[in-house]
């Protein structure tokens, strides 16, 4: 199963409550993270760059407070042509 998500890592409001809950919900999973299912943040603003997707996502992996492969919750951003 793959979920798929429309952040902005900048983002104080929605996309930090739907990602820190993301991470919460992940941590409670009884199956084996990153075998099952994969997660995919997607920036939709050209001016978030890799940088600040890698803060992000070591922030959301630390939540969740066990082992979680990091290539199964990948946080990517692009240009205005992507």
């Amino acid at each position: 199963m793959n979920c798929n998500i429309k952040v902005y890592y900048h983002c104080p409001d929605v996309c930090s409550f739907l990602l820190s809950h993301l991470a919460g919900v992940l941590k409670k999973l009884g199956s084996e993270l990153g075998k099952e299912f994969t997660v995919l943040a997607v920036s939709f603003d050209e001016m978030e760059k890799p940088d600040l997707a890698f803060q992000r996502e070591k922030i959301y992996l630390t939540m969740i407070e066990r082992p979680f492969p990091e290539d199964a919750w990948r946080y990517l951003t692009g240009d205005k042509k992507n």
